[in-house]
């Protein structure tokens, strides 16, 4: 349990740091910091699990040999990114001992700045306490599976399948005899169910804590991560605007559960199916990286929800996010060149 949830921990951060290295420069404005680099590794992991679970799909690979290749890609994911960064480190831009050093002070400041930010902003404060009582709370829910909504839906026993019969999409969930007529395709490349199984593979653990309870407990968490980002990039330095978004956020979660397709239900009932990580990480983030032109974090996530959520060949939720907020930028502009001239021509 406890190597699971250090390998959750640290396996994003690298690739999410190479990512940021390659594709936003020290000039890019606002420039991605560390929570975005992990949620951009985060979104490369899922990206690259599903290439290797469409690969063992179209090779009629058995589990064993998928998680094989798992393990063995995700190490050296892991091992290229730590050289491309190595190489591509600039010792004039930032000199190793002076960052942890700048590292160790800001942590030392945050914490001795508690008290005074506290005297200060009191407000904030409270909002933050109450937005971190609410989401321990949540946790708490999911912990115990008592929040568990399973309408139509067969993950748990698909992953369950998977782990009998070291197979994958060869044998009904539920009859336990191979499908008369084929999984579509489109459904196979989906690659939470072995994910899942693969976690429960490498690391013993049962298919239920997986799937009903670790996973969703890490979504939610990384749900609440992604709309902290989006909640700075909106409102600044402003940290009772930040506070009051994110206890907004909780809240909807919370009370949002009443009816099927919700966020709220999605993210604290049904953790686990692609439709939820799609809703509470993928859409805030990719509204969040349109406001910041930071398209390619917006390709990724566009690539990401192609393995998580069946899409409309691949035209899923995310390109329509991203394609009407960028038909709004390109009028808002269209309108203010031509605002612009004619300014000119009556100062004229």
């Amino acid at each position: 349990m406890f190597l699971f949830l250090v390998s959750l921990a640290v396996i994003p951060i690298l690739p999410g740091m190479l990512f940021v290295k390659i594709f936003y420069r020290r000039n890019h404005r606002p420039h991605p910091g560390m929570l975005h680099a992990y949620t951009s590794g985060l979104l490369l992991c899922l990206v690259f699990c599903g290439v290797i679970n469409a690969l063992s799909v179209l090779l009629n690979k058995t589990l064993s040999e998928c998680v094989i290749w798992y393990c063995l890609g995700l190490l050296w994911l892991q091992l290229i990114a730590g050289i491309a960064l190595v190489f591509l480190w600039n010792p004039r831009e930032t000199n190793l001992g002076e960052l942890f050093q700048k590292i160790k002070i800001s942590v030392t400041d945050c914490l001795k700045g508690i008290p005074e930010r506290c005297r200060k902003n009191p407000l904030a404060m409270a909002v933050l306490g109450a937005v971190g009582l609410l989401i321990v709370i949540q946790i708490i829910g999911v912990y115990r599976n008592g929040y568990v909504y399973m309408a139509g839906d067969m993950t748990l026993e698909t992953v369950q399948s998977f782990l009998e019969h070291d197979s994958l999409y060869r044998v009904h969930p539920l009859t336990g005899q191979p499908y008369e007529v084929g999984v579509p395709l489109r459904i196979q490349i989906l690659c939470l169910p072995t994910l899942y199984a693969s976690i429960c593979s490498v690391f013993g653990l049962a298919p239920k804590a997986v799937v009903w309870t670790l996973m969703p407990i890490y979504f939610l968490l990384c749900s609440y991560l992604v709309y902290y980002l989006l909640g700075d990039r909106l409102f600044g330095k402003k940290v009772l605007y930040k506070s009051c978004f994110l206890l907004l956020v909780v809240l909807l979660n919370g009370w949002g559960t009443y009816a099927y397709g919700m966020d709220g239900l999605g993210l604290l009932y049904q953790g686990f199916r692609g439709e939820s990580v799609r809703a509470g990480i993928l859409l805030p983030y990719v509204l969040c990286q349109v406001l910041d032109h930071k398209w390619w974090s917006v390709l990724l996530c566009i690539g990401t929800e192609l393995f998580l959520v069946w899409t409309l060949y691949g035209m899923g939720a995310c390109v329509f996010v991203a394609v009407g907020f960028l038909i709004i930028a390109l009028v808002r502009k269209d309108f203010a060149d031509k605002s612009g001239k004619e300014a000119s021509v009556c100062g004229k």
